[in-house]
Formats: structure tokens, sequence, C-alpha cells
């Protein structure tokens, strides 16, 4: 499924430029990351399932995600991140 999603982001010209939260439980992966897509910036916000024991590879077998593009200002005058 890694190549699959690698393909997804290629496709979609998708680059992630920062990190800002990850956070593990168990099998999940929660990522809250900084991107581009077409050159506009974006919140991605991705759900990765990656099974942990002796007989995987560690694969991605499940990606979510959703993107929120990141506005001038807020009401809040504090940035997304």
């Amino acid at each position: 499924v890694s190549s699959t999603l690698a393909d997804y982001l290629a496709m979609n010209k998708i680059r992630h430029r920062t990190i800002h939260h990850l956070i593990a439980d168990g099998s999940f992966i929660f990522v809250l990351a900084e991107a581009t897509i077409d050159g506009k910036a974006y919140a991605l916000y991705e759900i990765y399932k990656m099974p942990f024991s002796a007989e995987t590879d560690y694969d991605i077998t499940e990606y979510w995600s959703t993107r929120r593009s990141v506005p001038a200002s807020t009401a809040s005058g504090l940035p997304i991140f």
C-alpha cells in the first residue's frame, strides 16, 4: 500500500513541508502536516494504520486524509498551526 500512497501524493502534487503534530496510539498514527498542493498552502489531517507485529513489515495498510486551505488570517488572529 505504501507505493500506492506515494503514487497518490505524486499524482495530486501534494508535497509535505512541515509535520506539526504526530501522535501514535497502537497501530494508528495521526499527523497534522503543512503541505502544498499545486503551490497552494494546506493543512493536512492524516491517519495511517500500520499494524505492528513480528509477521509484518510495518506497511501502511489504511490511510485517511482531509485537508484545509491555510487562510491569510483567522478570526482569532492566531495561525492554524
